[in-house]
């Protein structure tokens, strides 16, 4: 390599020959890399990130910025026969639910970079389904929720018999109903399941049979027409009449007259 101590030699007619000693140091910026491991929840002590400044020279620093997250740091440095250093530094820590989510950063630093590189990542947890449970989302489908990463695959069954294709279509994590059909009740599984692992949950469906809006048209309007029926008939054979009159000339009976109001019709009289 080019790096070492240089000599300048001037000569000046008066005062003779000068000399001036350069020394040149050669810098080598770090380059950087990151890997975040995949890690499923747990209580055990495990390996969450690695961050490196590779062929460095001087070696690079590197350093962690974790927030309120509970972890240990390990770092380590090889030098190489070029006479760069590479710097590696492990992140480690209990994958529990609140590490799920931190904002964790690998900052290097080195004499040979302009300015600090940040290399930012939210920390992802893998973990089974858990908590899942059937829902109604509307009148005629049924939602099955879970917690889980990576995303899930659902599966739908029912108890005992077979999945009534006609009447039933299954669409992921919802399952709708076609119809009211009598033969689609029973209970119902969700089974949703990952790589790392499955859980189920189960509903039982009841089914009330809805008559359709035409036959409910139907008996309205065969109602209406059995009162006009009923009242044509009334009035062709003359009851609703004979009704009338004798409502109309039925005596209304009158009050008392008390013993002065007699008297006073007597002295009329």
């Amino acid at each position: 390599m080019d790096e070492g101590s240089y000599s300048c030699i001037f000569l000046l007619l008066e005062s003779g020959n000068h000399k001036t000693e350069v020394s040149l140091n050669l810098l080598v910026p770090p380059v950087t890399s990151l890997k975040n491991e995949s890690v499923v929840l747990g209580s055990e002590e495990v390996l969450l990130a690695t961050c490196t400044a590779a062929a460095a020279r001087p070696p690079g620093e590197v350093r962690w910025v974790t927030g309120n997250a509970k972890v240990r740091v390990t770092t380590n440095s090889t030098r190489h026969d070029n006479d760069t250093t590479t710097t590696k530094s492990s992140l480690f820590g209990v994958p529990t639910r609140d590490l799920d989510g931190q904002l964790i950063q690998c900052v290097v630093s080195s004499v040979a970079l302009d300015t600090d590189k940040f290399q930012p990542f939210f920390l992802q947890l893998f973990f089974s389904p858990s908590n899942v449970s059937i829902i109604e989302s509307s009148d005629d489908s049924l939602l099955c929720i879970s917690e889980a990463r990576p995303e899930p695959t659902f599966n739908w069954t029912r108890s005992g018999l077979a999945l009534p294709l006609s009447g039933v279509r299954a669409e992921g994590a919802q399952l709708k109903f076609l119809s009211r059909s009598l033969d689609l009740k029973g209970l119902y599984h969700c089974e949703v399941s990952n790589l790392y692992g499955r859980q189920s949950a189960q509903v039982f469906v009841h089914v009330l049979s809805v008559s359709p809006p035409s036959l409910v048209i139907g008996w309205i309007l065969f109602g209406l027409l059995l009162l006009i029926v009923v009242a044509f008939t009334c009035y062709r054979f003359g009851f609703l009449k004979r009704f009338t009159e004798k409502t109309y000339f039925q005596r209304v009976p009158t009050t008392e007259s008390t013993p002065k109001e007699e008297s006073r019709q007597a002295g009329v009289l």
